[in-house]
């Protein structure tokens, strides 16, 4: 991409240039919240700067015409104010309004008779006629000049509430993209960064919500239709945005929803199918990055393409439910073989209502999840086969050989059927995975007070390859914790630690009971040891003697630390080799 500009700052008038300006249909658009739309007004009454819309040119044969991207909030709010000026105008002006309120009621001096709120918006309309509402008057017996004074008061308010944006010369600021339309989301992801975080998917909403999907009735495109309620009900309950022009009886009967909210839901139908591989906590970001993905994937679209999705809506309508039947399998396959290898067995008989079920997923990432799908989306049964058997080591090795660092999308395309430049039908070498491992190893030591998530993860893979694959000592929780005991050797005063103290060879799962408070005890120590109970345990798990732990003990007295690093990077080393092993078989 080249380094000249691909967009232009201007600005357009209010009253002249919005017909040039093509604003996305939003069915169930989202529109700010009071407070939002109230802000923004205010600011612009101030003569502050408010945000420019972000527009794509997209005149053609002399005539002008902008497809509006972001900013319709901004705008809407705009022309709603220009439709409802007074409503607005009491809202932000509350003290002026209450004035002029009692000021008319003073005068008119009978209850009977007085101006409500509903009442007061009315008059105050430019076109509502003044001399009849004071001719309503006249059993009152007000006088020429009380009624003279009623008018003058609402006229002197319409002056207020028409200069207090003037509409007539309010300019708004433009930013103009006019680069090539591909480059659309990676324009509309970076803009605005280090504020509110806008996301790439919300433009596809701007350019794909003319473009419908008629779901048949199964089970299926019933979950998806699940999911797009779902997801407006959650927007407007959360209280931050309201949703218009939204009815769950609507979808439901029509079964008809735009590519848009289909692509979410979809992302969303697939998520949750992996949960193996996708944390709770990032669940709600990767409904979009798969749903979009895994269409692209799908569809033989380049991921650096996403806009061109649309052009395969045809294909995408004709084919839908085979579309949501094939990745359901596909993800039960993947979460199955992940699910023996992520799980976090961390809770069993003591604490039955501790957290259960959970995966150490730390060495995930959606290109590399979705190129799984990408393999596997028209491999043939034998090539599924081997594809399931190798991708848990390559789900290692590509982690550590940061093969999805950097260009990640680019990557992905290499793993399309059409292309079939990668495929994990080709098994690994062992010796190229261990030679990684090893060197990841070393450029990340451990030398911190706690586990990061990619140790958490090599610890549970281990555990579930290993010593929590069979049958366990049963009648304790157990937990992340060092071998080597934190309080042994942690420095309180530095996250930098003088030892390997939270690598992958000082970490396992280990009884809760053994460091839960003090944090100064081994396995030998646990009050509820016995050997014959934990024999087979220690082993499998390549548990240091208790001869070696005195020894480590020994040397944190002496902050030897030296000494101790050799005996946890000896323990990384059989973890790494009995890693290896296991998936290698």
């Amino acid at each position: 991409m080249s380094t000249t500009s691909k967009y232009k700052f201007d600005d357009c008038s209010y009253k002249s240039d919005l017909e040039n300006l093509k604003i996305p249909k939003f069915q169930r658009g989202l529109v700010w919240s009071k407070d939002k739309k109230e802000s923004l007004l205010q600011t612009i009454h101030d003569g502050f700067p408010f945000g420019a819309l972000l527009v794509y040119d997209t005149s053609s044969n002399g005539k002008e015409s902008m497809l509006l991207l972001d900013g319709q909030q901004r705008l809407s709010t705009i022309i709603e104010y220009d439709e409802n000026k007074f409503t607005y105008w009491s809202k932000l002006n509350p003290d002026k309004y209450q004035k002029l309120k009692g000021n008319i009621n003073s005068i008119i001096g009978d209850e009977n008779y007085y101006v409500d709120d509903k009442k007061l918006n009315e008059i105050s309309n430019e076109g509502f006629d003044l001399g009849s509402w004071t001719d309503e008057l006249d059993d009152l017996r007000l006088g020429r000049d009380n009624k003279e004074k009623l008018r003058k008061l609402v006229i002197s308010a319409r002056n207020d509430v028409r200069n207090y944006i003037d509409l007539d010369s309010l300019r708004i600021p433009l930013i103009k993209y006019t680069g090539p339309r591909e480059y659309l989301p990676m324009v509309f992801e970076n803009l605005n960064k280090g504020g509110v975080p806008l996301s790439k998917y919300e433009v596809f909403n701007a350019s794909w919500n003319d473009e419908y999907l008629k779901l048949p009735d199964n089970d299926y495109t019933r979950e998806i239709i699940s999911n797009v309620k779902k997801y407006y009900l959650n927007m407007q309950d959360n209280g931050e945005f309201d949703v218009s022009d939204f009815s769950e009886d609507d979808i439901t009967n029509s079964k008809e929803i735009n590519l848009a909210e289909f692509a979410r839901a979809f992302g969303e139908f697939t998520v949750e199918r992996i949960p193996s591989l996708i944390s709770k906590r990032d669940k709600e970001k990767a409904y979009n990055e798969f749903g979009y993905g895994l269409l692209a994937v799908i569809c033989g679209v380049s991921n650096l393409k996403i806009m061109d999705i649309k052009d395969h809506i045809s294909w995408i309508r004709d084919n839908v439910t085979e579309i949501l039947e094939k990745t359901s399998v596909i993800s039960n396959k993947l979460n199955s073989s992940f699910d023996k290898l992520l799980k976090q067995i961390i809770s069993y008989d003591v604490s039955q209502n501790a957290k259960k079920g959970d995966y150490s997923n730390g060495l995930s990432g959606s290109f590399k999840i979705l190129s799984y799908y990408a393999n596997l989306w028209n491999a043939d049964d034998k090539s599924t086969k081997e594809i399931l058997k190798n991708i848990p080591a390559y789900y290692i090795y590509d982690s550590f050989n940061y093969s999805w660092t950097g260009h990640g999308d680019s990557r992905l395309n290499d793993y399309y059927s059409k292309n079939s430049r990668r495929t994990y039908e080709t098994k690994l070498n062992k010796s190229d995975f261990i030679s990684v491992f090893e060197n990841w190893v070393k450029d990340n030591p451990g030398n911190r007070k706690t586990f990061s998530k990619e140790i958490k993860a090599l610890i549970t893979i281990h555990s579930n390859l290993t010593y929590m694959a069979g049958s366990i000592p049963s009648g304790e929780d157990y937990e992340f914790e060092h071998i080597v005991p934190k309080k042994w050797i942690v420095d309180k005063n530095t996250s930098q630690q003088p030892t390997n103290l939270s690598s992958i060879g000082n970490g396992m799962f280990l009884p809760k009971d053994t460091n839960n408070r003090k944090k100064d005890k081994t396995l030998y120590e646990f009050k509820g040891y016995d050997d014959k109970k934990y024999a087979a345990f220690i082993s499998d798990s390549s548990y240091p003697s208790n001869e070696t732990l005195e020894k480590a003990k020994e040397y944190a007295r002496y902050r030897d630390y030296d000494n101790i690093n050799k005996i946890i990077n000896g323990r990384t080393r059989e973890v790494i080799q009995s890693i290896s092993d296991h998936l290698f078989k």
